[in-house]
């Protein structure tokens, strides 16, 4: 089917050569269409690939911080807290935990519910300028706090796009939040440039996200965390508690997901020199106005 679609490559005919005007009105729609079709198919394999491995990462994604609540809530059910301030502190992690469950929760039912038509987009100007403010203000606090140079290149703040808003915010704000954790122990600044075309805007991630960092999901949770069964040990319990995120894999594919809804796409990274093989660029693009697939 790919072949077929691709048989009409806009590149692939001169319409100058054409002097009929009827003759290359047609051309121009069915080229138009043909790259309608090429980028609704991109999106249905994306979105049969995610989907026919969905429910195994997610057993994965949360079983392990499930059973660090469950093990912190059974450490105090069971008296094996040396003291009441250690059964609260217990308690509090716990809470903690859940929250940010449902949050890793609500990044993946975002997907679910925009894919159904049940989260209508809220169509608004954006400029730039906005965006980058908006991203850049959480962005270096989390900088910061780990100690990296985060910076960032627009060329120009005054392009307007058309788009969800909120969406794209959040969207951005986790690509640089998932480059920042990858970053901080690899000695490498984070740097985000933006360059405006006259139909969609290029965006530019360089940090020391790694290719290796976006593998299989359950190979992430293996290397961090064991999936075992809890044992309710308090060492266990305390280790598994503060890994609450989504893994780096994961986290990518809803980003991309949702960027292919929106008309957009984002490659892996890729080394940025030779020599350098820590230092990469991952490119992701939106169109200037809102796709009509969303």
């Amino acid at each position: 089917m790919s072949a077929n679609l691709d048989a009409i490559h806009p590149g692939a005919i001169d319409l100058d050569q054409i002097h009929d005007t009827t003759l290359r009105q047609k051309i121009e729609a069915t080229i138009a269409e043909n790259r309608v079709l090429r980028q609704n198919y991109r999106l249905a394999q994306r979105e049969a690939q995610f989907k026919s491995h969905f429910l195994a990462r997610i057993s994965h994604e949360l079983r392990s911080p499930l059973s660090g609540i469950i093990g912190s809530h059974q450490l105090v059910l069971e008296d094996l807290c040396e003291d009441i301030e250690e059964e609260h502190d217990f308690v509090h992690e716990a809470n903690k935990a859940a929250l940010k469950l449902v949050r890793m929760l609500d990044s993946l039912l975002l997907v679910s519910r925009i894919e159904a038509g049940r989260r209508p987009p809220k169509i608004q100007p954006l400029t730039l300028h906005q965006l980058f403010q908006a991203v850049c203000e959480p962005i270096k606090l989390e900088a910061a706090n780990y100690s990296v140079n985060f910076q960032t290149d627009l060329d120009d703040p005054e392009v307007t796009i058309a788009t969800d808003k909120d969406l794209v915010i959040s969207l951005v704000i986790d690509l640089l939040e998932l480059a920042i954790d990858l970053s901080h122990n690899r000695e490498t600044s984070v740097k985000l440039t933006c360059r405006s075309h006259p139909d969609t805007v290029e965006f530019w991630l360089d940090s020391a996200l790694l290719p290796a960092d976006f593998g299989d999901p359950l190979d992430f949770w293996e290397h961090h965390i064991s999936t075992d069964h809890p044992t309710f040990e308090r060492a266990t319990v305390k280790q598994s508690l503060p890994v609450f995120s989504l893994s780096p894999s994961l986290r990518l594919t809803l980003n991309q997901l949702l960027l292919e809804l929106m008309g957009g796409d984002v490659e892996s990274p890729t080394p940025i020199h030779p020599g350098q093989p820590t230092l990469t660029r991952l490119r992701f693009w939106l169109p200037r106005t809102l796709s009509p697939s969303l």
